[in-house]
């Protein structure tokens, strides 16, 4: 299975800029945002690569469901979605079986998988049940 590339599926995408900033009025504590008026990502250039990767895969991820800028309840289910859409796509099932064989901890899978622990922790949280099943599978037979 191919390993997911945010940055070359960022390249298809001829209209979306990246810019980088290290403002954190501007960054409000996250590690990016999309813009869709402008269809621009700003991402902390001051964040770890990993961070980087996964950060860009969610906002792909509002481009690719047409978020829309909103607060509250709104706000929270776009950005589940979001996770869940970028945590899907950054960790395939077979990879993830994989590592949770011989991992130890979530830290030390989420680092095999190049991914944030949160990315892994809403993939593992939203598993749907033929994945729960595989994993079960995969898992059973542990040397």
């Amino acid at each position: 299975m191919a390993v997911a590339h945010p940055w070359r599926a960022l390249r298809s995408l001829p209209g979306v800029r990246v810019e980088w900033s290290k403002d954190d009025a501007l960054l409000q504590g996250a590690d990016a945002w999309w813009y869709p008026d402008q269809d621009v990502i700003l991402m902390d250039a001051r964040a770890k690569q990993v961070v980087k990767r996964c950060a860009l895969a969610h906002e792909l991820a509002h481009r690719e469901r047409r978020d829309v800028p909103c607060s509250g309840r709104a706000e929270r289910r776009q950005e589940l979605a979001a996770d869940r859409w970028a945590a899907r796509w950054l960790i395939g099932i077979e990879p993830l079986a994989e590592v949770l064989r011989w991992t130890s901890c979530e830290v030390e899978a989420a680092t095999e998988l190049w991914v944030t622990l949160h990315l892994l922790r809403v993939r593992l949280q939203h598993l749907d049940p033929a994945e729960r099943r595989y994993l079960s599978r995969r898992l059973s037979t542990v040397p």
